[in-house]
């Protein structure tokens, strides 16, 4: 996620137009929310990590597997999905879990 938000800040650099700069600036904040959520609500940001993981990675899934180029193949597809996937969604579920209160706790 972090890649995702200097790229979108570096990408808002350097287009030109005002929609383009605007377009990329509010991709960052989209990618910052989480960093700035955990402070005050850590579940909810552990929930926006997991949907965020299930949209990155499902899209890309679905882009390069059923969009691209017959070069393109299944295992690529697969890469994509755990590369922009699974590591927010597991940083989401690791964080909610977190929060959930203990066994010892409950009692």
């Amino acid at each position: 996620m972090v890649f995702w938000l200097y790229f979108n800040i570096g990408s808002a650099i350097y287009e030109e137009g005002i929609g383009s700069k605007l377009y990329h600036i509010l991709l960052a904040l989209i990618f910052l929310a989480p960093y700035l959520l955990v402070w005050k609500w850590p579940k909810l940001a552990g929930w926006y990590f997991i949907v965020m993981g299930i949209v990155l990675g499902g899209g890309y899934f679905y882009l390069i597997l059923f969009r691209s180029p017959d070069s393109m193949v299944w295992w690529a597809a697969l890469l994509v999905f755990a590369l922009l996937g699974l590591l927010p969604m597991l940083a989401g579920f690791l964080l909610v879990k977190s929060i959930l209160p203990k066994e010892d706790e409950k009692k």
